[in-house]
């Protein structure tokens, strides 16, 4: 019925018979009665000392010392500041708070503001005969990718796109989408992502309240690329942009699922998301060696982290059909096919995966970062017992 004990007593001092002397004898329990039991000793100076009892089995001594340590420290800091707030009181020190702080998050990188741009064209400026993107029927080197976005980019400006300007994208997962991407970030303006396998009121939903200053499907899109076939293939610079392209400008704006209401639109700027990408990369070890595929609907800011990483350390990327993950066999010969590294996705999508007799030959992936669900343990022990690859 009880797993901690708390108590208060005096010391032997505290027994105080007239005619009678008391002394306390030292003897302790053979075994603890709970895991865990604090119990505060008043002295008759005024002092206290706190004590634990703890069964050795269940509780290891350092973690007993540090509760301890940790315990007093609070008592010590409301002593001291008696009026703070129970919880403003300092109850780890220092040194710990320090050590804490230092293990709470991943790589620290000191990164200028910057812009989306600068990070994207430095990658291909490196490595322009490098490929960049590779789906079922297209293959684009570094060079090509961004020659063709610069010419759509070009385009854009023409048309009266500049910074802080919003452009809808209502494009599913491709290479076309890619491009448009980078394009409209290069004219300066911000892009929304629309999937066109959304239901129409939620289309009409998102057009009707961030309400873009341009629209392209994908028949809009492929008419203003032949348009734009004879802009410049060169990079927009500043000068040829509307207005000066700065980090704390817009890059995108991403909307919520609306699972607690309405679904609310999320502006997103170059530093920001620039700075992420950098710290990403930092943490995931991706090297221009890997080849990702993408896995998130593009109306998913998920999707940008796996498009934007890989195209700013020179990697390859893996474009598959739309809705390819609803065609198991498809995705599942596409990661033998493209000789796939680094493979993004959810828990439930990679317990499935771990069912099928392909995975013994995906002897490529090197790492699987998953989130957006709880991992079951089953699954992990799952996959240490069938891939090599690292699991994040």
């Amino acid at each position: 019925l009880v797993r901690l004990g708390f108590s208060v007593r005096k010391s032997a001092d505290g027994f105080a018979i007239d005619g009678v002397t008391s002394t306390q004898l030292e003897l302790g329990a053979a075994s603890a009665q709970v895991p865990l039991a604090l119990a505060i000793v008043l002295e008759a100076d005024g002092t206290a000392v706190v004590e634990a009892e703890y069964q050795t089995d269940v509780l290891s001594e350092a973690l007993i010392d540090g509760l301890l340590a940790h315990f007093g420290q609070l008592l010590d800091s409301a002593l001291r500041e008696p009026r703070r707030r129970l919880a403003n009181l300092d109850m780890l020190g220092a040194a710990d708070r320090a050590a804490l702080l230092d293990r709470s998050h991943g790589v620290l990188v000191d990164e200028p503001a910057n812009t989306l741009v600068t990070l994207l064209e430095s990658a291909a400026a490196a490595t322009p005969d490098a490929l960049a993107l590779l789906s079922d029927d297209t293959e684009l080197t570094y060079a090509a990718l961004h020659a063709r976005a610069n010419r759509l980019a070009h385009w854009l400006i023409g048309h009266g796109i500049g910074t802080e300007d919003l452009v809808g994208l209502r494009l599913g997962t491709s290479v076309e989408f890619i491009v448009a991407v980078l394009a409209v970030l290069k004219a300066g303006g911000a892009y929304l992502p629309i999937d066109p396998a959304y239901p129409d009121d939620r289309i009409e939903y998102l057009v009707e309240d961030a309400n873009p200053r341009l629209l392209l499907g994908a028949v809009e899109l492929a008419a203003a690329e032949e348009m734009a076939a004879q802009l410049p293939a060169t990079a927009p610079t500043d000068a040829e942009r509307l207005r000066p392209l700065l980090p704390a400008n817009l890059a995108y704006v991403i909307y919520t699922s609306g699972s607690t209401g309405k679904p609310k639109g999320v502006p997103v700027p170059h530093n920001a998301i620039a700075e992420h990408i950098v710290c990403f990369t930092a943490d995931w070890n991706m090297t221009a060696a890997d080849r990702l595929m993408q896995s998130s609907s593009v109306s998913f800011d998920a999707s940008l982290v796996d498009i934007a990483i890989t195209l700013t350390v020179g990697a390859q990327l893996i474009v598959p059909k739309p809705n390819a993950f609803r065609d198991i066999r498809y995705v599942a010969d596409l990661i033998s096919r493209r000789q796939v590294t680094v493979l993004h996705m959810v828990p439930s999508m990679l317990s499935t995966f771990l069912l099928l007799p392909e995975i013994s030959e995906w002897q490529s992936l090197r790492q699987i970062p998953v989130g957006g669900e709880a991992l079951p343990g089953e699954v992990a022990d799952r996959f240490f017992n069938t891939l090599e690859a690292e699991l994040r």
